[in-house]
């Protein structure tokens, strides 16, 4: 825009030195020109069809009347004048679609839906910016990109939500709750945990794998457990040690952490959760049997751990072994297998073979044990014939506090040489 002129009215009293007529005429043409070309919205002719607006639009209100969705071209910015203006206003049922025809830029909202005005200029060398927009001819709002509140958003009526919705943060339900299709709320109905997962020993190390579902609920939000599941390399554990294994979110992401802190179940979502952590859901337990590593591996003189257990989902698990040709005097360890167990799953041991002494008048004793504690009636078999040899079947059903046990089948001979041939066998669940 150029600068409005004053006329030199020149020297009082009689104006010596002033503008004469014609210069002072002049100043006051110029003026109009300026105003002129800074006089805004005149009625243009309104638009039916999509096209390309030219210079002619400049200053003027146009009205926009599509049946449907229909794009409209500004003029070129060059054609203009910096800091001119056209205002569109939609009166028809489609939205208008302003576009920069090229090479100009326009800066401003893709779509004016019916009832909506645009007031836009022009820099008058490449580019089209909104000054104001008016909002549409009713209560309702539409945006058509993305909405970004800096503050707290307010709804106080019922609302519709469509697609993926992300809550960052801390979500809270009022009183009313978030509503349902069937009409209850986040508060009257809040959906159960889920566990559809599965520990399993994977290497050296452990992977928590889907299992009839893809969800696992971490802090009262089911979280979708990725398809190839999620690992937990054995990195820094130490030997002969009960590991029990968490699942939390780190980020977006879903891990595993190997504790020692022992489970508790949260007061608010009652899921077992590492005690004093509720972040961190229980998925599993391992008994370490060598440092570094989580792989059930057999040491000398041990049958096959059962050293790792999943908490859900649990799965009958059998390790076993037989006693060929053993012989004992003194009480003797011939089997024996490091089994973890769940507080509320109860372990099964059996034995099943024969026994012989050589010698009579002695009585033999076979019996099962944890960690050198005798369980259940020792069977008990005296000889009164030389070489005399006897079966040998029995179990035991019995429940331990939660931890990793070494079962063992044990025999001794008041006064001769045992010998034993048999198959023992421990289960439990996990």
């Amino acid at each position: 825009m150029g600068n409005l002129q004053k006329v030199n009215l020149g020297a009082l009293p009689d104006g010596a030195g002033g503008d004469d007529f014609r210069t002072a005429l002049s100043r006051h043409n110029a003026n109009v020109d300026i105003l002129n070309a800074q006089a805004a919205l005149l009625s243009g002719q309104p638009i039916t069809t999509p096209g390309n607006l030219t210079d002619a639009a400049i200053g003027k209100r146009i009205n926009v009347s599509f049946g449907e969705a229909g794009q409209i071209g500004l003029p070129l910015s060059t054609t203009c004048a910096a800091d001119q203006v056209i205002l569109l206003r939609n009166i028809g049922t489609g939205a208008a679609l302003p576009v920069a025809q090229a090479p100009d830029i326009y800066s401003g909202p893709s779509k004016l839906l019916p009832g909506e005005t645009l007031l836009i200029d022009t820099n008058g060398a490449g580019a089209w910016t909104v000054l104001m927009r008016g909002r549409t001819n009713s209560d309702n709002e539409t945006v058509n990109g993305d909405l970004a509140v800096g503050g707290m958003l307010s709804v106080t009526k019922d609302t519709t939500l469509k697609g993926k919705v992300t809550v960052v943060g801390t979500f809270a339900a009022g009183d009313a709750g978030v509503a349902f299709p069937d009409g209850t709320s986040m508060v009257t109905a809040v959906p159960p945990p889920v566990f559809q997962c599965y520990l399993s020993q994977s290497g050296t190390g452990l992977v928590l794998s889907r299992k009839s579902g893809s969800y696992l609920t971490i802090q009262g939000i089911a979280r979708q457990i990725p398809a190839a599941g999620v690992t937990l390399a054995a990195t820094g554990v130490a030997a002969n040690t009960l590991y029990y294994i968490y699942a939390y979110m780190s980020g977006k992401t879903m891990a595993l952490e190997a504790s020692t802190t022992a489970r508790a179940v949260d007061a608010t979502t009652g899921v077992d959760v590492k005690s004093g952590d509720s972040t961190r859901t229980l998925v599993g337990m391992v008994y370490t049997t060598a440092a570094n590593s989580f792989a059930a591996v057999a040491t000398a003189g041990l049958l096959t751990p059962i050293n790792c257990l999943s908490f859900h989902n649990r799965k009958l698990k059998v390790t076993s072994g037989i006693n060929e040709n053993g012989q004992a005097q003194a009480d003797t360890v011939w089997l024996s297998a490091i089994v973890a167990n769940w507080a509320d799953e109860p372990i099964e041991a059996n034995a099943v073979g024969w026994g012989s002494t050589p010698n009579s008048g002695n009585t033999s004793l076979v019996y099962i044990a944890y960690n050198g504690n005798g369980l259940g009636k020792p069977q008990r078999f005296s000889n009164i014939n030389g070489g005399y040899s006897f079966p040998v079947g029995f179990g035991v059903t019995y429940p331990l506090g939660e931890g990793a046990y070494a079962w063992q089948l044990r025999g001794l001979n008041d006064g001769q040489l045992l010998t034993m041939s048999a198959a023992f066998f421990v289960k439990t669940k996990g």
